[in-house]
């Protein structure tokens, strides 16, 4: 029967300075029996009896075994590699759940809520991120306000005043109209474009790729419900990571802890 016990790395544990083929040398005489030969005694001191280091084999697999579950850990939470299927969908799906998987699913929610306005009279641009209004502190008739995502200028020019064209805006909120002055509350109140259209309606559905690549209409319910529940799953995958070390770590041989795998 072959010898399953990693010797080098045994006596790595017990004596971590010591150095395979220059300190020491494992010797196999092909009956199963590992001896150890040319041991260093200046550097490493006395020669450890085989059953010393034979009694370290279970600490190695367990360290080895840890951080195998932890590259997979990571590699679940950052690549996705084994995908998850939804729990609270009327019809569930398999979809990619790296970090890269959710962070999409993010922008394309925020991408699909987005209210687009078209504007003219521009006279400030401004910053994206700034919140606009219709409403200021001393002047609250209205009550609208939203996050600058983009703009997109199509005619006239800020510094002339007459600047026109449309802004994308995340996180809106209240009641727009047709012909609204509009507030860079964000910096000065100041007023800097008129709304010249009432915004687009929010998108009800898009089309996401599954773990196959096929696409399937969601409504933003769904989308939002996909994100929660990828949120959920990266939590139970790191958590998952500490369970699996813990029971590794309380193993008393080495088959029970080859029988731990990750999911």
């Amino acid at each position: 029967m072959a010898n399953t016990i990693d010797y080098a790395a045994c006596i790595a544990n017990l004596y971590p300075t010591a150095i395979l083929n220059t300190d020491y040398n494992l010797v196999d005489y092909g009956d199963g029996c590992v001896v150890i030969e040319n041991w260093n005694t200046t550097k490493l001191g006395a020669l450890p009896d085989m059953s010393t280091v034979e009694n370290e084999s279970l600490l190695v697999a367990q360290i080895a075994a840890c951080a195998a579950i932890n590259v997979q850990g990571d590699s679940e939470v950052e690549n996705g590699c084994s995908g998850y299927t939804t729990q609270g969908l009327a019809t569930n799906l398999k979809i990619c759940s790296g970090r890269p998987d959710l962070n999409n699913m993010q922008n394309l929610l925020a991408y699909c809520q987005q209210t687009i306005i078209a504007f003219t009279s521009g006279s400030c641009e401004p910053p994206l991120g700034n919140q606009l209004s219709n409403s200021t502190a001393s002047n609250t008739e209205n009550s609208w306000s939203g996050i600058v995502n983009s703009i997109n200028v199509t005619s006239g020019s800020w510094a002339t005043g007459d600047a026109a064209g449309s802004i994308y805006f995340s996180g809106s909120a209240g009641t727009l109209n047709v012909g609204d002055s509009i507030y860079d509350t964000t910096a000065t109140e100041t007023m800097i474009l008129t709304v010249v259209a009432i915004p687009k309606a929010n998108i009800l559905q898009t089309a996401i790729a599954d773990f196959n690549g096929n696409f399937h209409v969601v409504s933003m319910a769904d989308l939002t419900d996909i994100i929660y529940e990828l949120q959920a799953y990266g939590l139970w995958l790191y958590s998952n990571k500490w369970t699996k070390q813990a029971a590794i770590m309380a193993c008393t041989s080495i088959d029970q802890v080859s029988a731990i795998t990750f999911f």
